[in-house]
């Protein structure tokens, strides 16, 4: 896949990781020694609550309880990927670990999506916004003409191995090829052969994030070693005005992206490949609020910012996935779901 075009001449690199691929295997130590510095530690930041909170019903995030991570990447806690062996992904079967899916683990919702290339696996990351539905990059779906099969899919959700019954794409998706100026429409929803039992993410009410806006960003990219990582990993981060760049950067404007992105990045801070598709999320006082998803950065991971989908520019592209199954013995939506699209399908008043 070759660099999104119309971005300032910036080198950009979509964050799909393609697993045992020799070409790809520059390290971001590697990486992190080329750009002559190494990471700053950030100091702890108070995360902005109360009004920031929307007007639903929910247990608080964990995450306000726990520090910022900006500058490093901590380990979720979450269940450790059982991989499946080079031979494929049909002998994998669903499981759960301990029996049990502790609800109070940080981003329970965020998933590993594997894609059986053959020879390879094509990985990224996503959320779980509903119990029958991961939103994720569409990107993640293609590669080199080639698009992915429900059947050569299979999604990782805190311990369980999920097949796919539907791969669905934005109609305007164009390999992010399209000019700076429009959207990059670079969303995808899968639909689940099995419902869930971890609590989905919330979808945004309103138009979010905002700049200065300290969020969350999760997902089971490639670490320091550079190699893919079997464990949910998260970092912090602050969502940049138009053109800003993170303090300490030494460029005096950066490239703004799509229409359709935001910009977010801070001290040393960074997704890099297999995070595409991963949850970017708000904390609040009624759960975790979803507001974007890892989309595509510079080819060093090392760049302090990178670019992610706003979720609330597709919410009525995402509300019409979720009606998809209507109707049918599995439509895989919960009440807060069936609540969020009734809102914003609602006629204005």
């Amino acid at each position: 896949m070759g660099p999104a075009r119309g971005l300032a001449g910036a080198a950009v690199a979509l964050l799909l990781l393609t697993v045992a691929c020799p070409s790809q295997g520059r390290t971001l130590l590697e990486d992190a020694q080329s750009a002559g510095s190494a990471p700053q530690t950030a100091p702890t930041v108070i995360l902005p609550t109360g009004t920031l909170d929307d007007d639903a019903s929910g247990e608080p995030s964990p995450l306000l309880d726990i520090p910022l991570a900006e500058g490093k990447w901590e380990d979720a806690g979450a269940p450790a990927v059982d991989r499946p062996d080079s031979a494929g992904l049909d002998g994998v079967q669903p499981r759960i670990i301990n029996g049990q899916v502790d609800t109070q683990a940080k981003f329970p919702y965020a998933s590993l999506i594997l894609w059986d290339l053959g020879n390879a696996y094509g990985t990224c990351s996503g959320s779980l916004v509903a119990p029958g539905f991961v939103l994720t990059a569409a990107h993640c779906f293609e590669e080199n003409g080639r698009k992915a099969l429900p059947a050569e899919v299979r999604v990782w959700i805190y311990g369980t191995w999920h097949n796919v019954d539907t791969i669905m794409v934005h109609p305007g998706y164009r390999n992010l090829d399209n000019p700076a100026s429009e959207p990059s429409n670079d969303v995808a929803m899968l639909a689940l052969a099995s419902l869930s039992s971890v609590p989905p993410a919330r979808l945004p009410r309103w138009d979010q994030p905002t700049p200065g806006m300290k969020v969350w960003a999760a997902g089971y990219g490639i670490t320091e070693t550079g190699q893919s990582s079997d464990r949910l990993r998260y970092t912090t981060l602050t969502v940049l005005d138009s053109g800003e760049c993170p303090q300490g950067y030494d460029k005096t404007a950066c490239p703004t992206g799509f229409a359709d992105d935001f910009v977010a990045g801070g001290f040393a801070g960074y997704t890099c490949n297999g995070d595409s598709g991963g949850p970017i999320v708000r904390a609040t006082k009624t759960g975790d609020v979803v507001v974007g998803f890892t989309s595509f950065g510079d080819i060093n991971c090392y760049v302090p910012f990178s670019y992610y989908v706003r979720i609330y520019d597709h919410r009525f592209q995402i509300a019409q996935w979720l009606q998809s199954r209507a109707g049918t013995a599995q439509p895989g939506l919960n009440e807060a779901v069936r609540m969020w699209i009734a809102d914003i399908t609602a006629p204005p008043s």
